[in-house]
């Protein structure tokens, strides 16, 4: 029976390697494991501002830059998203949900007023900008 085991593991670089099938079981495993860990460890770090409860349902969308947002105001946006805490950055969506209470985790008033502040001002620039190249070419 011994045998029987030896032959079945492969030899690579002189270390004995168990077949195909059996690793690639024992890496989901260990992947499973981790992920749990994972998920344990981000339901521990955190608790809801609101509530005080650590139950988060976490949502990600990764579009980079063929998002599409519109501005408080009507002022319509696509490409890259600028970082609104909580709930984006220039690679996509990203929100953290408190599944008691419904508040977004990481999300910050104040900075998402003044991303959207500052969103507007450079859009004023280049409509600016755009007007001065325009009255040079005529």
């Amino acid at each position: 029976m011994a045998r029987t085991k030896q032959s079945a593991r492969k030899s690579v670089g002189g270390k004995k390697q168990k077949p195909e099938k059996q690793q690639g079981v024992k890496r989901n495993q260990q992947q499973t494991k981790i992920e749990e860990n994972e998920t344990k460890k981000v339901k521990s770090d955190k608790a809801c501002k609101n509530c005080g409860k650590e139950e988060f349902l976490f949502l990600q969308s990764r579009s980079c830059g063929n998002s599409y947002y519109t501005l408080p105001g009507g002022k319509e946006k696509d490409g890259y998203l600028p970082n609104f805490a909580g709930l984006c950055d220039s690679d996509g969506i990203t929100i953290q949900v408190c599944v008691e209470c419904g508040t977004i985790f990481g999300f910050d008033k104040e900075q998402v007023q003044e991303q959207i502040r500052l969103e507007k001002e450079q859009d004023k620039e280049r409509e600016e900008e755009k007007e001065e190249n325009d009255e040079e070419e005529e």
